[in-house]
């Protein structure tokens, strides 16, 4: 871990400046949700900036006649009885820093002095802050949209969806729907699915243990195209990912397209608006969201060290 220390209420005089002992690769970092943690931690609130000014004075006494001159960066002057007088120069610079990037290590300094990670996955409970060592695997699932979006796509959907309700009616010997109805409903709920906010996401193997975490674009570093065209999903290398749990592995019951379509032995497709939208909720988790085995994290920062 690096060993970045922000000292606490000093002033910009007493500010030690940090230095690192190892060096990351940052993939994703969420800078907002990590200024909203840092400003906790200081009563001034989050650091935004930092200025560093120098300034150097050079200054000689000469005698001689009166005399008043003003060249560039040199100003000359007379002191006393028109004897004396002092040449000077003046030279400053000043240079802006922006913490953003440094205040990566600096929260995770202050995370790990105030005992406040948790590294074991199946220890964690919900709203812990956790960090998390393993693979990572990509998933451009907002490219879904585009894909159902085409009619040949559509038509594949459709079409094995007729087979596949017509098989479950016959075997249960009831006479199934038209091809026809089966198609109009299929293309409704798929514009109905597109509808629903999809994103990308990342799955992490830690340990025998899997997390599954959203991921917004704005707080990729780089692009997730990117990443997908040089590695496919699977992201080589060992990764850590920093992020709040909000969710343990549950009971979910999935809901598959041709359920949601066609209703189950309980349930109809449309007995209620409300459960219209919860089943709408389950068919989406189902094909796009955290498996009911899988914990779920917020994520804040994915990482890994750089090899020597």
């Amino acid at each position: 871990m690096a060993t970045l220390r922000r000292p606490e209420r000093v002033s910009d005089e007493e500010r030690v400046e940090p230095k690192l002992d190892s060096v990351y690769d940052f993939i994703y970092v969420d800078s907002r949700r990590i200024g909203l943690f840092l400003s906790q931690f200081d009563d001034s609130g989050l650091l935004q900036q930092i200025e560093q000014s120098e300034a150097v004075t050079e200054g000689t006494d000469n005698t001689g006649d009166r005399s008043v001159g003003l060249n560039v960066g040199v100003l000359r002057g007379q002191l006393g009885g028109g004897r004396k007088t002092t040449e000077g120069r003046n030279e400053s610079s000043k240079q802006v820093y922006d913490p953003q990037w440094t205040n990566v290590l600096t929260f995770l300094d202050f995370l790990q002095d105030r005992d406040l990670l948790q590294r074991d996955i199946k220890e964690a409970r919900i709203g812990q802050i956790g960090l998390f060592r393993g693979s990572l695997t990509i998933v451009n699932a907002a490219i879904l949209k585009i894909v159902l979006a085409s009619a040949f796509v559509r038509e594949q959907i459709t079409t094995q969806q007729i087979f596949i309700i017509t098989q479950q009616f016959q075997a249960n010997q009831l006479v199934p729907p038209t091809p026809e109805t089966i198609r109009t409903n299929v293309n409704g709920n798929l514009d109905t699915i597109c509808t629903v906010p999809i994103v990308n996401y990342g799955k992490s193997v830690v340990g025998e243990n899997t997390i599954w975490y959203p991921l917004r674009d704005e707080f990729v570093v780089g692009s997730i195209g990117d990443l997908i065209l040089k590695h496919s999903t699977n992201v080589s290398g060992e990764w850590h990912i920093l992020g709040v749990v909000d969710a343990v592995p549950d009971e979910f019951f999935p809901l598959t397209i041709e359920q949601f379509v066609m209703g189950t032995d309980t349930e109809t497709p449309m007995q209620s608006m409300e459960s219209f939208v919860e089943r709408l909720a389950r068919v989406s988790r189902t094909i796009l969201g955290r498996p009911s085995a899988a914990y779920g994290v917020t994520p804040i920062v994915i990482f890994r060290q750089i090899a020597d």
